[in-house]
C-alpha cells in the first residue's frame, strides 16, 4: 500500500502544481516546491503555524490545538477546545465558493477591530464526532474544503479538495498554511476590501511596462478607495495610477479597450457557431458560466490555435464590439516558469538584458510565441488583424472589449478568428454588440491621497507617467489611494475604470546551470507553443506511469 500511496503522491503533486501554485508569468504567483515524499518533520510543521486552526462540522466548530499529521495513515490529529470570544465572530463563514467575510483592521465606527482574523484556518469536515477538550483523529478522506484568510487584506482564499486526494491533500495543507497572494488590486466597496483583478499582467521588464485598465467593481463609497499590493517575490514599479469616471445612460454598461477607449455594452448578439478546425464549440462560449474553451487543440500548426466565430449582422453599423469574457491559463504560467528554469544561474542578468530591450522586440516575441491573443475580422481581401490583447492574469475572468471596423463589411454575417498559443488561454464567452457609443463622459480623476502601509506619502511619485516610480520590493508593500466621486446626477449611471501605468521583475534564485542550446531554439517563432504542448506531453507520461504502477500493484495484492 505505501507503494500506491507513493505514485498516487507524485500525481496529485503535478496537480496541486498546476491548481495552487505556480503562477510565473501574469499572476506571479511564488513558487513553493512540492516534494513528491514530503517528510514527517515537514508535515509537523503544520503544529508550529501561527494559524489558529478551528474545525467545522454543521454548526459544530472547536478549536484544534496540538496538532500533528500522520502521513502513512493519512491523518490529522489534535485536541479540541471551546472557541474563545475572539474566534467567535468568524465562525460561520460563507458557503458560496470565492466569498469572502469581512473583517476589521481598526476600530471604525460601530465596528470593533478583530484582527485576530487573519490567523485563522477553517477546515470543514464531516462524519465526525466533535466533543471539546477530546483528542480527534480526522481522516483526510473527511476533509472537504479548507479557508484562509488573506493575512493583509482580509479575504477569504478558498480550497476545495475532492476526497481522493489523500496524500496529496496533506501538501495542498501545508501550501495554504504557508501562503503568498499575487499583486492585486483591491476596492474598498463599503463593507470590505474586494478583489478587483490584476494590473498590467505580464510587464515583467521595463521594456514591457504599459497601460492597462481594469473595470471596478461598483461601490457605495464616497471615493474609490484601492489597495494596491505587492504580495510575492517580485519588484514592482508603480509608474501612475488615476481613475476614469464614465457617466452615461442608465441601464446600460460600459467596458475598456486595450487602447483606454470606453464602450457601451447593452445586449451582445448570440453566437451562430464557433468552431476549431472542424470541432463545434457554440455552447461553450455562448455564456458566461466558466465552462470555458482552453485552446489546447493539438492538430494545427505549432499547436497555435484558431477559433472562429461567427455573428449575425445587425443593421448597417459601421462599429461592432466583441466582447470577451476570458482570462489566461494557470497551465501557461506553469510552462513560463519552466521556461525561466532554463536560464538557471543565468537568470538575473537576463533579466536585466530584457529590461535594456526596446519594446517593440518583447511584444513581436510574446506575439511570434502565441502568448497574446490576436483578433482577426474575415474581409474580402481575407484575415485582417485587428488587436493583439495583452495579458490579464489567470486569477479571474475579465471583460475585455475589441472594437471592430465595420465600415467596408459587407454581408449578413460577421467572422471573427481568435489565436493563441497551446493552452495559453481560457474563453469563457464571446459576444458582439452593435449599440453605439452615445451618452458617454468621461472625468480622469487623479488620487487626492496615496498611502503606503507604513504611512509614507507617495503621491507625487503616481500621479503623473514619468521617470518617478513608486517601488514596492518586498512582500506586504502596499499603497492605499482615494480618488474622489462626482456627485451623482439623475438618469445618470456611473462605472469607474483603473488606469494603472508600471511593470515588474521577478525575483528567482535558481542554481542550476543555463541550458543554452535549449534557449536558443525560443528564437523561433511558435517555439513556445510547441514548448507547452511538450511540457503536456511529459505530464501525461508522468500521469500514466503512476496509474499504471498503482494498478499493477493493486492487482498483485
Amino acid at each position: 500500500m505505501d507503494y500506491f500511496r507513493s505514485h498516487i503522491s507524485k500525481m496529485i503533486s503535478w496537480l496541486l502544481i498546476l491548481a495552487l501554485l505556480n503562477l510565473n508569468f501574469s499572476c506571479n504567483y511564488y513558487y513553493y516546491k512540492v516534494e513528491k515524499k514530503p517528510s514527517i518533520e515537514k508535515l509537523d510543521l503544520l503544529k508550529e503555524s501561527p494559524n489558529y486552526l478551528i474545525i467545522h462540522q454543521s454548526k459544530q466548530a472547536f478549536h484544534l490545538s496540538n496538532v500533528k499529521v500522520d502521513q502513512a495513515n493519512q491523518t490529522m490529529s489534535g485536541v479540541l477546545q471551546l472557541l474563545p470570544p475572539d474566534h467567535l465572530k468568524y465562525m460561520d463563514t460563507k458557503e458560496r465558493p470565492g466569498a469572502a467575510n469581512r473583517y476589521y483592521k481598526q476600530k471604525s465606527g460601530k465596528n470593533i477591530a478583530t484582527p485576530q482574523v487573519v490567523n485563522e484556518v477553517h477546515i470543514y469536515v464531516d462524519n465526525l464526532d466533535l466533543n471539546a477538550n477530546q483528542e480527534l483523529i480526522i481522516p483526510f478522506i473527511n476533509i472537504k474544503r479548507i479557508e484562509i484568510y488573506d493575512r493583509d487584506i482580509g479575504t477569504t482564499i478558498i480550497a476545495a479538495f475532492g476526497t481522493y486526494l489523500a496524500v496529496g491533500l496533506v501538501i495542498g495543507l501545508i501550501i495554504l498554511l504557508t501562503k503568498s497572494s499575487c499583486p492585486f488590486v483591491y476596492v474598498n466597496n463599503g463593507e470590505e476590501y474586494a478583489f478587483a483583478g490584476e494590473i498590467y499582467s505580464g510587464a515583467i521588464f521595463k521594456s514591457l511596462e504599459r497601460d492597462d485598465y481594469l473595470l471596478l467593481p461598483r461601490t457605495s463609497t464616497e471615493a474609490i478607495d484601492i489597495n494596491v499590493a505587492n504580495m510575492l517575490k517580485e519588484v514592482q514599479y508603480v509608474n501612475q495610477l488615476s481613475v476614469m469616471e464614465v457617466s452615461h445612460p442608465q441601464g446600460k454598461t460600459v467596458l475598456p479597450a486595450q487602447d483606454g477607449s470606453v464602450h457601451i455594452i447593452n445586449t451582445p448578439v448570440n453566437l451562430i457557431r464557433a468552431e476549431i478546425g472542424t470541432e463545434d464549440i457554440t455552447s461553450v462560449l455562448k455564456k458566461q458560466d466558466s465552462i470555458d474553451f482552453s485552446f489546447n487543440t493539438e492538430s494545427q500548426e505549432d499547436y497555435f490555435n484558431n477559433v472562429v466565430l461567427t455573428f449575425p449582422r445587425e443593421g448597417n453599423t459601421r462599429e461592432g464590439h466583441l466582447v470577451l469574457h476570458t482570462k489566461n491559463s494557470l497551465w501557461g504560467d506553469y510552462v513560463f516558469g519552466e521556461f525561466t528554469k532554463l536560464f538557471g544561474t543565468s537568470y538575473d542578468s537576463w533579466i536585466d538584458k530584457q529590461n535594456k530591450r526596446t519594446e517593440p522586440a518583447m511584444k513581436n516575441w510574446k506575439e511570434e510565441q502565441g502568448l497574446v491573443m490576436q483578433v482577426y475580422l474575415e474581409t474580402k481581401a481575407g484575415w485582417k488583424l485587428v488587436d493583439n490583447l495583452d495579458l490579464v492574469g489567470p486569477l479571474a475572468y475579465r471583460d475585455l472589449v475589441v472594437p471592430i471596423d465595420l465600415s467596408d463589411h459587407t454581408g449578413d454575417e460577421v467572422k471573427i478568428k481568435l489565436t493563441t498559443g497551446f493552452m495559453m488561454w481560457n474563453l469563457d464567452y464571446a459576444g458582439l454588440d452593435f449599440t453605439a457609443d452615445e451618452g458617454l463622459k468621461v472625468r480622469h480623476m487623479k488620487p487626492t491621497m496615496a498611502t503606503t502601509h507604513e504611512g509614507s506619502d507617495v503621491l507625487a511619485l503616481i500621479q503623473n507617467n514619468d521617470a518617478d516610480y513608486l517601488i514596492q520590493k518586498n512582500l506586504g508593500d502596499q499603497v492605499n489611494v482615494l480618488f474622489p466621486k462626482s456627485k451623482k446626477l439623475p438618469g445618470v449611471d456611473y462605472n469607474y475604470i483603473l488606469h494603472s501605468r508600471g511593470y515588474y521583475n521577478h525575483v528567482r534564485e535558481y542554481t542550476s546551470d543555463p541550458q543554452r542550446l535549449e534557449l536558443l531554439t525560443f528564437k523561433s517563432p511558435g517555439r513556445f507553443s510547441r514548448f507547452s504542448k511538450e511540457k503536456l506531453d511529459e505530464m501525461n507520461i508522468l500521469l500514466q506511469h503512476a496509474e499504471i504502477s498503482a494498478s499493477t500493484k493493486i492487482s498483485d495484492q
